[in-house]
């Protein structure tokens, strides 16, 4: 066993990353020396590795050498493989994400199935610690808390990360050492994007004129680690004072005038809604005021909103809201719907057509009932989105919700009209942009929702 194996041995037994060897880990693979060097480590040290390839298809021909490449590894080191296409440009539209959002949600929910599938107890990544330097520099010029300068986590859920004591440079000598080559990732080159700045020019500036720059980073992470497990505690013993969780909420008003810290805290309660430092400042600023609505969404996408109401801050979250419970209705439009509820359908010559603000009622080009279609009404669900007449894109019903002032009460109970399952009208609200009336329209279907 050589240092760097010894390195990655050590940190799994230290931090309890993985059982001992056999245990099969699903091992991420990207074909750079990072990946590699950690497939190579983990394989040397007896665990049965599966390698993971993602090819998001984001760099031409260049993803698919880095998938080349590892499928050739994994059969030169006698390794499985599992290996996933994504179309991560046409999921980050979809869904309103950036390109990396995208790749990151698509990669770890495809890790998390193929650990179900394979039996394996984790998913190894190899992040190491020019990353953890990288990481928190990056958060620090964002802007953060403790969390923030704590650098990237040993393990969360089902992903560890045995190489975080490692640098960059040892896993590239440790595999000239072997005698195996790695791909180079070109836009790791590009200085468009911060990491980048900071990996090719600022960190290393750095490090020029304080040699030791490296090692006492780590140091104060390692220092912030364990203040952080001492802070948070703290925090955690004074929202059982504040917060209640039947319903969630807040006592504000007694946060803000007994607590000198109430900013801190509120923040860090907060935080894991997606609430920022801007929206903690305006809500303690609206303490007296009832009424004051705010609404943000996590990474996840689930939604919250939060409502001042005589000193208490009342919190209601998309997991919170159950709809009512009853399956899907099949209806037909070619004639009046009575059950679940009562909509009139009609058709029209387009000459008759005249637009008016009415959210009761939807128009359509009559072109919609073409195709044999299924049309189903039913209660909206979570993920579920809807491209709005009059807007760019598509959006989350339940951010459509939260623009309307809509109660929990009110969510449960609107109804969705859906058309081969896309969403064409939140009745009583909105209607979608699908088979709108156009210049080339000759007739339209009219559906007036009867309360």
């Amino acid at each position: 066993m050589n240092e760097f194996e010894k390195k990655i041995s050590w940190s799994i037994r230290q931090y309890k990353l993985l059982p001992s060897a056999p245990s099969r880990v699903l091992v991420a693979v990207s074909g750079g020396a990072d990946s590699v060097a950690l497939l190579v480590a983990l394989n040397a040290l007896g665990y049965e590795c599966i390698a993971a390839h993602c090819n998001f298809h984001l760099r031409g021909q260049e993803s698919n050498r880095d998938m080349d490449y590892v499928v050739g590894l994994c059969q030169r080191l006698g390794v499985d493989m599992c290996l996933k296409h994504f179309n991560t440009t046409e999921y980050a539209a979809q869904n309103g994400l950036s390109i990396e959002m995208a790749a990151r949600d698509l990669r770890y929910d495809w890790f998390e199935r193929q650990v179900d599938r394979l039996k394996a107890v984790s998913v190894a990544v190899a992040h190491h610690s020019d990353d953890n330097i990288e990481t928190f520099f990056l958060n620090l010029l964002r802007g953060t808390g403790i969390a923030g300068l704590t650098g990237i986590p040993r393990k969360r859920g089902i992903i560890c990360r045995p190489m975080l004591d490692c640098t960059r440079a040892e896993a590239e000598e440790y595999l000239r050492e072997k005698g195996i080559s790695w791909v180079n990732d070109s836009s790791n080159q590009s200085n468009d994007y911060l990491r980048n700045r900071l990996r090719n020019i600022i960190i290393p500036s750095v490090i020029e004129q304080f040699p030791s720059a490296r090692q006492a980073i780590g140091t104060s992470i390692g220092h912030l680690q364990s203040a952080r497990r001492i802070y948070e505690a703290a925090v955690e013993d004074k929202r059982r004072v504040y917060m209640s969780a039947q319903p969630l909420a807040i006592d504000l008003s007694k946060l803000v005038n007994s607590e000198q810290e109430a900013q801190t805290l509120l923040f860090e309660w907060l935080r894991p809604y997606g609430f920022n430092l801007t929206q903690i400042r305006d809500i303690i600023a609206s303490c007296d005021h009832s009424g004051a609505r705010f609404s943000c969404s996590d990474d996840r996408g689930q939604h919250t909103i939060a409502i001042v109401s005589r000193g208490q801050l009342l919190l209601e979250t998309t997991s919170d809201i159950k709809t009512v419970e009853q399956d899907a209705y099949e209806v037909s439009l070619e004639a009046d719907v009575l059950t679940p509820i009562h909509i009139s359908a009609s058709t029209h010559r387009v000459s008759q057509f005249r637009p008016q603000r009415d959210n009761n009622l939807a128009c359509f080009d009559a072109e919609i009932l073409s195709g044999n279609p299924t049309f189903q009404l039913r209660h909206w669900k979570k993920g579920d989105r809807m491209r709005p007449f009059g807007m760019e894109g598509s959006r989350l019903v339940s951010d459509i919700f939260s623009d309307a002032h809509y109660s929990l009460l009110q969510k449960q109970h609107t109804w969705l009209l859906t058309r081969n399952d896309v969403v064409i009208w939140i009745i009583g609200l909105r209607t979608s942009a699908h088979f709108q009336i156009t210049p080339s329209t000759t007739s339209f279907l009219q559906l007036r929702y009867q309360p």
